[in-house]
C-alpha cells in the first residue's frame, strides 16, 4: 500500500471524510450504504463540550456545518496548547489515506493527549475500505474497529 492521491481528487476524499465524520459523530448509516458507524469511544469522545479535528490534509474543504456537532479544525500545536490549560484534550485525526490501484483506505482516530506527559495515546479507531465505482466511491467491506 502507498499513499498515492492520484487516485482520487481533494475534493472526493473531503466529502468522503465528512461522510465518516457525520456518521460516526451522529452514530447513524454511512451514506449509500446499510453499514451504521458506530464509534467504540463515541459516549467517551462526547464528554467533552467541544469536538477537536487534526486533519491537515483537507481541513480547509471539510464544511463543518454538514456534520451536526460543534467540531473544530486544528492543528496539532493548538491540541498542546489546549492541553497546557485544560490537562488534557480528546480529538479526532484521520491517519494518512492509503491507496492500491482503485481502492482506498480512510482510518479515523480519536486520541487523547496529555499535558502532563506530552503524550498522545490512542482510544479507538474505525478503518473503511472504499473503490471506485462510477464517480462515486463506496464502502466495500464492513468497517474495522480498534479499541484500546
Amino acid at each position: 500500500m502507498n499513499n498515492n492521491k492520484s487516485i482520487f481528487s481533494g475534493s472526493n476524499l473531503s466529502q468522503l471524510k465528512e461522510s465518516i465524520l457525520y456518521a460516526t459523530l451522529n452514530n447513524q448509516f454511512f451514506p449509500g450504504s446499510n453499514l451504521k458507524l458506530s464509534f467504540p469511544d463515541l459516549n467517551f469522545v462526547l464528554t467533552q463540550s467541544d469536538l477537536y479535528l487534526v486533519d491537515n490534509d483537507v481541513s480547509k474543504t471539510i464544511d463543518i456545518k454538514k456534520i451536526n456537532r460543534p467540531l473544530q479544525l486544528v492543528s496539532f500545536d493548538f491540541i498542546k496548547q489546549l492541553a497546557d490549560k485544560n490537562k488534557k484534550v480528546i480529538y479526532f485525526e484521520f491517519q494518512p489515506t492509503e491507496s492500491e490501484k482503485d481502492t482506498i483506505f480512510i482510518s479515523l482516530e480519536a486520541k487523547i493527549f496529555s499535558a502532563s506527559d506530552q503524550r498522545t495515546n490512542n482510544l479507538s479507531s474505525i478503518r473503511l475500505k472504499f473503490q471506485k465505482a462510477g464517480n462515486a466511491w463506496k464502502i466495500i467491506s464492513d468497517p474495522t474497529y480498534l479499541s484500546s
